[in-house]
């Protein structure tokens, strides 16, 4: 046995010099190419909302809101316009600093803070034991002392103020507006999925009008033709030339093109190319391409469950539980009785009948479910994703998710 092992190891090795690819890291999420296409017009907006930074020294904390879809470019956007504007910080002389975090990863607005303040400086700034006011006042001490700017990118924020219910907006915004004595030196990029941030009972429409103004930056979809000049893009920096046809990519761009999304595009591409080294392939057919998309469903990818709660991941279980291969929609009161079913068996408080609407209604935002109205009856449905694909997937999640639960409760408490 440990010989066949060797011998598969020994061809998994070989086969790297046949692949089709020459650097698949090139089709990596965090990937940044060199060039941004189809966002000039964005950029050149994040560029007249932050010049200020640059060509008004500490007179001005500018701030923007950008939102738009899953894959259309929001957090590259912000991260390639921050580290060219670090290039062009440079060459003015002044010292400015760049930091992205996604608020997903924390929980607090305290462990939001303290990350920031480990990327800022990870060894001169001590600030543990402190509140996020406090942490927040020592960088900005720090940032004044060295004489540094700050550019700062905050992903995801809709997701961190509903599950948290902290309003970090505010508190980022204000910071400048309170220490009146110092030069303003921080400016920052909010990035949100869609309008629903405006209702969020944490922001009132007025505020986030006021805290953001002309500075709302919302990204489309990408059509096809545009996706079609991305996936040239990567293809030609992530694989060897001629094993990629332009038929191979136009069909991808027509698939992808259905949600505008790159990042389902780019991800497609990269396991078509997956599957041709499997096969031994040297070239990519349409064929990988359907076997990559039977793989991959939009909607389903961890980036859309990951941000759920445990309350919409066990209501969408629910859900996926209830509806039957040859139906396409459910009964709500067949849902309702599913979800009671699922809190007894991942051990949950079960919400009322007004709030289980509420986030059926927020899943529906998401594409996730499909919600209507029917001779009397309120209806919910899966639009796309197979039922026993999401079923198995969130099965999985809300296990793992009381594994670690459950771990860190036997975690011994040391004093």
């Amino acid at each position: 046995m440990k010989e066949k092992v060797v011998e598969y190891i020994e061809a998994a090795i070989s086969r790297v010099k046949d692949s089709v690819f020459v650097d698949e890291s090139r089709l990596d999420f965090d990937y940044m190419p060199l060039r941004l296409l189809h966002r000039d017009v964005e950029l050149k907006r994040l560029a007249q909302a932050f010049h200020l930074l640059l060509d008004n020294l500490g007179r001005a904390s500018p701030r923007a809101l950008v939102f738009g879809g899953v894959g259309v470019g929001k957090t590259v956007l912000a991260k390639f316009f921050g580290e060219n504007l670090i290039k062009v910080a440079k060459s003015r002389e002044v010292n400015l600093v760049y930091v992205y975090l996604n608020c997903r990863t924390v929980e607090s607005k305290w462990s939001l803070v303290l990350n920031l303040a480990m990327k800022v400086n990870p060894h001169e700034l001590a600030v543990r034991g402190y509140g996020p006011s406090q942490m927040l006042r020592g960088i900005c001490n720090y940032l004044n002392d060295n004489d540094l700017y700050l550019l700062l990118t905050l992903d995801e924020v809709d997701f961190f103020i509903k599950r948290t219910g902290e309003n970090m907006i505010y508190d980022f915004t204000r910071l400048g507006e309170e220490l009146t004595t110092f030069p303003k030196r921080i400016g920052v990029i909010f990035i949100a999925r869609d309008h629903a941030i405006y209702e969020l009972p944490q922001l009132d429409p007025s505020t986030v009008s006021i805290l953001f103004g002309a500075n709302t930056i919302e990204l489309p979809p990408y059509q096809a033709l545009e996706l079609r000049d991305i996936l040239l893009q990567r293809m030609i920096e992530a694989f060897k030339p001629y094993t990629v046809s332009e038929e191979v990519v136009d069909f991808i761009a027509d698939i992808a093109g259905e949600q505008g999304d790159a990042r389902y595009a780019i991800e497609i591409l990269a396991f078509a190319g997956r599957y041709a080294d499997l096969e031994d392939s040297r070239r990519v057919t349409p064929e990988h391409v359907r076997k990559a998309r039977m793989k991959i469903y939009p909607r389903i990818r961890q980036d859309y469950l990951a941000p759920l709660s445990i309350q919409e991941k066990v209501i969408l279980l629910a859900v996926a539980r209830g509806v039957k291969p040859d139906e396409a929609y459910i009964d709500f009161k067949d849902v309702r009785k599913a979800y009671q079913i699922c809190c007894e068996e991942y051990a949950l408080t079960k919400i009322g009948l007004v709030q289980l609407q509420g986030v059926l209604a927020e899943l529906s935002k998401t594409g996730l479910v499909n919600l209507k109205t029917a001779h009397g009856r309120f209806l919910v449905g899966l639009p796309e994703i197979p039922i026993e694909i999401l079923r198995r997937e969130l099965e999985n999640t809300l296990n793992n998710e009381r594994n670690k639960y459950r771990q860190s409760k036997k975690r011994p408490i040391c004093s």
